[in-house]
Order: structure tokens, then C-alpha cells, then sequence
């Protein structure tokens, strides 16, 4: 019963932003071709890129050592109950089904996740009411997102909450690629040492 309430939700959601958001201004659409970021690079310089992406990684690591305590404070807070049901990890089912999934998990997922989340619905709250609370509402909408995947508990959104607003700063501060850069970074660094064994 709350798969399917998460999926009904999953769809509403959807079906709002489309209708509300990239109907009437289909613009947004732009960043999600490939040619666009080819284009972008090549107009930007390919050491700006390269400047951007090193400047990421201090990010994933910061990210790898701070989402655990975050998630081992939102645990505590509840008693101890885990964010996610044993054995329905959404990274190991998928990587479970097919190691390729790392590439939709590192790359696909950040890059559609970082363009709704920080370039389409913070540019639209930002408008309305301003940049803090843009930031707020992006990170809020990420986490909750997150409950999307099986076995997430409510308590389990206070990690991805913070990670959007990280990634909300880096997106104001860099754009929209230095967002998706430390997004990717940290779900494939993270997903390459549970593939190893190391967490």
C-alpha cells in the first residue's frame, strides 16, 4: 500500500511540473540535450570545465564523511530505526540486477535529479520568492524524492536534504554543471565501494 502511494505521488508530481512548469515554459527543456552541454563547453573553454570538475571533488569528499553522521543523527532522533529496510537498498537492488546500472546511477539519475531539482524548480521559486527560500524548497523537494525509492523511511530524507543544499550552492555559485558533477561524483564513489565490499 505505500509503494503504491509513493508512485501515485511519484506521478501527481510529475504530472504538476509538466503541467504547471515545462508546458508553458518549455526553455527548460534545452539543458537536458547533449549537443547543448557540447556547445556550452566548447563556448566556455575546456579548462573552465576541467576547473569546475576539480573543484567538485572537494565536495563528494566532504559528502562521503558528512551523510553518515547526518544519517546516523536522523537514526538516533527515532530511536535507532534504520533509514532504509534491510536488504532494499536502492543502489544494491540495481546494481544487483546489472553492474551497467552504476552508469545510471552516476550519471542519467544526477543529471535529471540536479536539472529538476536546481534548474527548473529553483529558478522558479527563486522567482517567486527569493533565493533562500529556493534553496530550502529545491532541498526539500529533492529529499522528499527520495522516498520514492522502496524501503526509505521518512526520517531517511534529512540526508538527500542536505546534499540538495550543497548542491543548491554549488548550482548557484558554478551552475548548473558543477551541481551535477558533485551529485555524480558522490552517487558513483559511493556506489563503487559498496560494489567493492567497503560499505
Amino acid at each position: 500500500m505505500i509503494d503504491l502511494a509513493r508512485k501515485i505521488a511519484t506521478l501527481g508530481f510529475v504530472f504538476a511540473v509538466y503541467f504547471f512548469i515545462l508546458r508553458k515554459k518549455p526553455y527548460y527543456g534545452i539543458k537536458l540535450y547533449p549537443l547543448y552541454w557540447y556547445r556550452t563547453a566548447k563556448a566556455e573553454g575546456w579548462k573552465r570545465i576541467l576547473r569546475v570538475l576539480l573543484l567538485s571533488i572537494p565536495i563528494i569528499i566532504l559528502l562521503y564523511f558528512l551523510l553518515p553522521i547526518i544519517n546516523n543523527f536522523a537514526e538516533s532522533l527515532v530511536g535507532g530505526v534504520p533509514s532504509v529496510e534491510p536488504g532494499r537498498n536502492p543502489i544494491a537492488t540495481m546494481v544487483g540486477i546489472s553492474p551497467y546500472l552504476l552508469l545510471f546511477v552516476s550519471i542519467f539519475v544526477p543529471i535529471i535529479e540536479e536539472w529538476l531539482c536546481r534548474y527548473v524548480l529553483l529558478e522558479e521559486f527563486r522567482a517567486k520568492w527569493g533565493v533562500k527560500w529556493a534553496v530550502f524548497l529545491s532541498a526539500s523537494v529533492f529529499a522528499l524524492l527520495h522516498l520514492t525509492n522502496r524501503g526509505f523511511a521518512l526520517h531517511s530524507t534529512l540526508v538527500p536534504f542536505i546534499a540538495g543544499l550543497i548542491y543548491a550552492g554549488m548550482y548557484l555559485k558554478w551552475g548548473l554543471k558543477a551541481a551535477v558533477f558533485a551529485h555524480s561524483g558522490n552517487n558513483a564513489f559511493r556506489t563503487l565501494l559498496w560494489m567493492l565490499g567497503f560499505e
